[in-house]
């Protein structure tokens, strides 16, 4: 068995985001991303297999779901913020439903002040740049998502 199959830590990352070393990361653990889409995934497979009438197995994904949202929330979010200020850190977990009410608020309007910080461009690797314009449109920050859309300056 490879670390790959039994680390539930491994990741190739938020590969190419602006500013950050993406090969550097490359074989490092990344328990955040991988506890996000972890529970993002399990929330899936309990809808399809609810629709299917598998109800047991549903259950315990959702439970499944349900423990890797708290214990992202007890991990990777301090006093409102993720525990990097990485845009990824902040769209990932509202694109993903992993937050509860306060910190969505904190959390998008933080992601607002990124964005506009960085002149309208793109501060995201590949897992999280198509979440970005539909965060920021969901959370009320449409200006935002449409000067991202329109800025033709890279990273863009």
């Amino acid at each position: 068995m490879s670390s790959m199959d039994s680390d539930f830590s491994f990741s190739r990352s938020e590969w190419l985001e602006p500013d950050v070393d993406s090969v550097g990361e490359l074989n490092q653990p990344k328990p955040e991303l991988t506890t996000a889409y972890a529970a993002c995934s399990m929330r899936l497979l309990a809808e399809m297999l609810k629709q299917i009438g598998k109800d047991d197995l549903a259950g315990k994904c959702e439970n499944f779901s349900e423990g890797a949202v708290k214990a992202y929330s007890h991990y990777f979010v301090k006093d409102g913020k993720p525990i990097t200020n990485r845009m990824a850190n902040y769209v990932r977990p509202l694109a993903l439903g992993l937050l509860n009410e306060d910190d969505e608020k904190s959390f998008a309007k933080e992601l607002n002040e990124i964005a506009v910080r960085r002149n309208y461009t793109v501060g995201t690797g590949f897992l999280s740049t198509s979440f970005v314009l539909g965060v920021l449109t969901r959370y009320g920050y449409v200006d935002t998502a449409y000067r991202m859309m329109e800025n033709t300056k890279a990273p863009g």
